[in-house]
């Protein structure tokens, strides 16, 4: 198979794409115009799916190919070279979403006739439609990116995710830490926060964390934090997300050299999209800061992806239409940009689990 991937402002279907026929590949030729704004971009691209080739010994042979977007003579010669390149032109695929409709136009109207196959995907719906000369067949995606294969193919290095093993073997004394001793692990994270230890106040968490084996000082980070990330992971684990990571650290590159560091508490995969879960486990958050910040964020690691913002404030959800009380700019900004903010879950789990399927639009 000879998959082209036309490139353009946005490269919504081309990892996508990539993934969901990667095993059959044999050669992937990357088209875009080659301008100065976006070069660097492209070539970020090209660079992120050789990594990915070589991580799985794929043997794909990449090539990078330079149009000129607004030139009829450079869109002709590139529909020459790509019916020049096999016998069988029914090997031909191209993937023209993400260009301009003037390439997608012209390469149809020069290769349709000689058995080319064109690849038009819906990143909403993660389907695709196959055109041939004479036939349209819409086709539902069999494959979804990981979280760490995901953030690879977009130019991030991950540099550590937690121990979701470790997680899931001691699952039964993280619940009980919050749905059976939560009065006292609150206690606990105050002293703990005032470099204390009073055990006889908390005994039951107390127990929790040894048997953890998490030493108080070493882990704090770990116990005050760390703990609750695992907690919304197990609630998440069954809702139909195609992949979860914990604890991801990354590193974007910056400049020449430089790179960009990030922290996520978890990342979650549904059908091609990356979504981002912060977990705070304080009343005590800024919520306009963070809705500014992931805001930002999101965009970075997927073009659709949404956030959610949980905290342990009281309110759980507040109704931003009847609710006069308190500062709700924030809630409504979020609401404008992917982010929904919920507040303690514990007494919600049904209904942060109806929320979340509809949020990230699991159902189905």
């Amino acid at each position: 198979m000879i998959l082209v991937s036309i490139l353009g402002e946005f490269h919504s279907s081309v990892f996508p794409v990539f993934y969901e026929f990667h095993r059959r590949i044999k050669t992937h030729i990357i088209v875009h115009d080659g301008g100065f704004r976006r070069r660097k971009n492209d070539r970020a691209i090209l660079e992120s799916l050789e990594k990915f080739s070589r991580k799985y010994g794929l043997g794909v042979e990449t090539f990078e190919y330079v149009i000129d977007e607004d030139s009829l003579v450079s869109i002709d010669k590139l529909a020459a070279n790509l019916l020049g390149m096999c016998e069988e032109k029914g090997e031909i695929f191209i993937n023209a979403t993400d260009g301009l409709s003037n390439i997608g136009i012209l390469l149809a109207h020069k290769t349709l006739e000689h058995g080319v196959h064109f690849i038009a995907y819906d990143m909403h719906e993660n389907s695709y439609n196959l055109i041939t000369k004479n036939s349209m067949r819409h086709v539902q995606m069999h494959s979804s990116l990981g979280v760490v294969d995901h953030l690879l193919l977009k130019g991030f290095e991950v540099e550590h995710v937690e121990d979701k093993e470790f997680a899931l073997r001691h699952k039964k004394s993280i619940v009980a830490l919050f749905e059976e001793h939560l009065e006292e692990f609150n206690k606990m994270k105050i002293d703990l926060f005032n470099r204390k230890l009073r055990p006889q106040k908390y005994p039951h968490a107390y127990r929790v964390i040894k048997r953890l084996r998490l030493d108080i000082v070493r882990h704090y980070k770990e116990i005050t934090g760390g703990l609750f990330e695992f907690y919304v992971y197990f609630l998440l684990n069954d809702l139909g997300f195609d992949d979860i990571e914990v604890g991801v650290r990354l590193k974007q590159p910056f400049g020449q050299n430089g790179f960009v560091g990030n922290e996520f508490d978890i990342l979650a995969m549904h059908q091609n999209h990356l979504h981002i879960i912060e977990c705070k486990f304080t009343k005590n958050v800024k919520l306009s800061e963070l809705v500014y910040k992931y805001a930002a964020l999101v965009n970075q690691l997927d073009d659709e992806g949404k956030v959610l913002l949980l905290t342990d404030k009281k309110n759980y959800k507040p109704n931003l239409v009847k609710d006069k009380s308190g500062d709700l700019e924030h809630h409504k900004r979020a609401g404008l940009s992917r982010i929904m903010i919920r507040g303690s879950l514990f007494q919600h789990k049904e209904e942060f689990a109806r929320e979340v399927g509809a949020f990230f639009r699991l159902e189905g």
